[in-house]
């Protein structure tokens, strides 16, 4: 989908400003508050949610240093690599960000590149990578600037980004 929207862009000559994100750590990084509110807003009881979260939560670690073993200790955010539910729960978290762009389109404060005449790009998703679609206004980059904000931090990792690819394509 990304390709082939950049190839429109780029075989139209369409003004657009791409912008590709790729998240640090994204599963280290997940803060268990933050997921505890997603589980509930999609719809999930009280019990799956204090379920899912017990998986996550009660699990103690141990570290190796030189072949010796550390204490065990607790973690307190993050979701463990390996783990079956791990790609899941950051899909239901990602699609968080998903929907307030959505909702910005909604509200007329984000356009997103127009590909055909019945589609529109505002971003895509692939995992830990974002990819945001504009057509380089000022003030639609400020709206997605404080959707990015406010999704990081309640994700908890800050503006943490570990790389960031700007492209301006006409």
């Amino acid at each position: 989908m990304a390709q082939g929207s950049l190839h429109t862009i780029k075989v139209k000559k369409l003004n657009a400003l791409i912008l590709k994100m790729d998240l640090v750590k994204a599963y280290d990084k997940v803060s268990w508050s933050f997921l505890r509110l997603v589980l509930f807003q999609v719809g999930l009881s009280y019990d799956a949610v204090e379920w899912i979260m017990g998986c996550i939560s009660f699990v103690n670690f141990v570290v190796l240093i030189n072949g010796k073993a550390t204490r065990f200790f607790k973690g307190f955010k993050g979701l463990r690599q390996g783990c079956p539910l791990s790609p899941l729960l950051f899909l239901l978290i990602i699609e968080g960000l998903s929907r307030m762009i959505l909702n910005e389109k909604e509200n007329g404060k984000v356009e997103g590149v127009k590909i055909t005449c019945d589609v529109v790009v505002t971003h895509l998703l692939f995992v830990d990578d974002v990819i945001i679609f504009s057509r380089g206004l000022v003030e639609e980059w400020s709206i997605y600037k404080d959707l990015i904000s406010v999704f990081c931090e309640a994700y908890g990792m800050g503006l943490v980004i570990a790389s960031l690819c700007l492209f301006r394509m006409r």
